[in-house]
């Protein structure tokens, strides 16, 4: 597999292939199309990394800054022929060097207490637990780590 990493920005045909990706990954409604659109033009610093193969958007990871050091990683998936052939670290990888390059110095997320292969690969990247919440009545885990 030749992967190719890339930041991407939120211009529209981007965005499109951006949310059939999304849809695809997360088995979702059109509808989240708003509020992903809404984040990456509003929010501080918003930055998609995104993998590529053959021209293909297989992975991605949308983050944005919650105060001057700290970033978010708010949204992130591989497709699911993809999954566990490394695409995931690589995009957490080159999302956290690209943070550090920019003066982060902690990086947050959450996930949905059910997704445990996403909870073990942050688990093995260095993320610890620091709390759980719930929203839309699913218990969420929220993750921190120093970078």
């Amino acid at each position: 597999m030749q992967l190719l990493l890339r930041q991407g920005s939120p211009a529209s045909d981007f965005v499109d292939r951006l949310c059939a990706c999304a849809e695809t990954i997360f088995a979702s409604a059109s509808s989240e199309r708003d509020e992903m659109v809404w984040r990456l033009e509003n929010m501080p610093d918003a930055v998609t990394h995104y993998a590529e193969e053959n021209d293909r958007l297989i992975g991605f990871k949308i983050a944005y800054a919650t105060r001057s050091k700290r970033l978010y990683s708010w949204l992130g998936g591989v497709l699911p022929e993809y999954r566990r052939r490394g695409v995931g670290q690589a995009l957490m990888d080159f999302q956290h060097a690209w943070a550090k390059e920019r003066g982060y110095l902690n990086v947050e997320t959450g996930t949905i207490k059910n997704n445990v292969p996403m909870m073990m690969l942050n688990l093995r990247s260095g993320f610890e637990i620091i709390g759980t919440y719930s929203r839309a009545g699913k218990t969420r885990v929220l993750m921190a780590k120093r970078l």
